[in-house]
């Protein structure tokens, strides 16, 4: 009896082999492998912080702006355009002649001025003037065959691309810190002057010069040599002693364009 229990013992408590020997794991292990239904509760896992994009990003409070400082749209425009005036602008040279043995000053004049000027009211320094262009076809003196001479003989402003007198500034020198109104000021500007398709470096005193944020106004005037720009006089018998130097001068007018 005690042989067949033993037998018995040992015959129950073995561990179970597979098909080829190997020996099963207990069925409690298989159990905990067996991965949960869908029917289990779940277990209770922290929920992962979340990754905020930089668009989903919280955007931080700004501070409230000072007392003192003013919105965009309070501040007035501080750079301001203008354009030339042609009616209240004029263009002219003057040159002295002798003419049938009198001293003689010969003037011609044009209101056919155009150009801009760009003023910067916080910082003058960086305020600009554009091209000026005086259309040479339209100079007038008191005589015209003397206009029929200048156009064809003179400036041969009749000739494709010698139609006008161009004056391109470089510099402005004098210009203040500040504008003050009603306070004239006087320039001097350098630039490229061009007459009759000859280009050479040229200088104009400006005097007088008012701006406001409405209007620009000021006379300004240089002494040009007339061999420079290969400005040559017709020999007529009764015009003698047109000397080398003659001056060009601009009374500019120009309102703003805002």
């Amino acid at each position: 009896i005690l042989l067949i229990g033993g037998g018995a013992f040992a015959f129950f408590t073995r561990q179970p082999k597979t098909l080829n020997g190997s020996i099963q794991e207990p069925p409690t292990e298989a159990i905990q492998e067996i991965p949960q239904s869908d029917t289990q509760q779940p277990a209770q896992v922290e929920p992962p912080t979340q990754q905020l994009s930089p668009q989903s990003q919280p955007i931080p409070l700004k501070e409230s702006p000072k007392k003192e400082e003013t919105s965009i749209k309070e501040i007035p425009p501080n750079i301001i355009r203008f354009a030339i005036d042609t009616s209240g602008s004029e263009s002219s040279f003057t040159i002295d002649e002798i003419l049938r043995g009198e001293p003689f000053t010969v003037v011609g004049t044009t209101h056919d001025v155009s150009g801009d000027v760009t003023v910067d009211f916080s910082a003058p320094s960086r305020s600009a003037l554009g091209t000026i262009r005086i259309d040479a076809r339209t100079l007038r003196t008191d005589n015209s065959n003397r206009d029929g001479a200048i156009k064809r003989f003179i400036l041969h402003s009749e000739d494709a691309g010698k139609e006008f007198i161009t004056f391109t500034p470089t510099k402005i020198s004098g210009l203040p810190k500040a504008f003050a109104a009603g306070i004239p000021l006087n320039l001097t500007i350098t630039g490229d002057l061009t007459i009759s398709g000859i280009t050479r470096s040229a200088s104009f005193a400006a005097s007088n010069v008012l701006i406001s944020p409405d209007s620009i106004t000021g006379d300004a005037h240089s002494t040009i040599k007339r061999s420079d720009y290969n400005l040559i006089i017709p020999s007529i018998p009764f015009v003698a002693n047109v000397p080398d130097e003659f001056t060009i001068a601009v009374r500019l007018k120009a309102l703003s364009l805002e």
